[in-house]
């Protein structure tokens, strides 16, 4: 009987997987803005884009990490505490301007100084 090869001994192999997972990880990213794109969502969850792009949560967050020159975390929550997250082209909206305010009073006001 002669010798198997399994794909992974092949020359080049590995540059093939690499290349594909490159090709993947593309592909997933345009997913995403796709996602970040859409008209009727000013801001997305981790499981709304996941939703919508068909990839699992855990891989729209190690993503969304690997893009913070295209998208922002908003800094308010939705109603059960998710990160949002938008595009860096979008204009802050109303809320989290209102946030900021909140915010910048807060510390402000001197609470907590003696």
């Amino acid at each position: 009987m002669g010798k198997k090869h399994h794909f992974a001994d092949m020359p080049g192999a590995t540059a093939s997987r690499q290349e594909h997972k490159s090709q993947n990880a593309s592909s997933a990213k345009a997913a995403i803005l796709q996602a970040l794109s859409e008209n009727k969502y000013d801001f997305r969850t981790v499981h709304g884009i996941a939703k919508s792009t068909g990839l699992s949560p855990e891989k729209v967050t190690q993503l969304l990490g690997l893009m913070r020159d295209q998208v922002r975390t908003a800094n308010v929550t939705d109603s059960r505490g998710n990160l949002l997250y938008t595009l860096k082209t979008r204009r802050k909206k109303f809320r989290e301007r209102m946030s900021e305010l909140r915010s910048f009073m807060a510390a402000s006001t001197g609470a907590g100084i003696d």
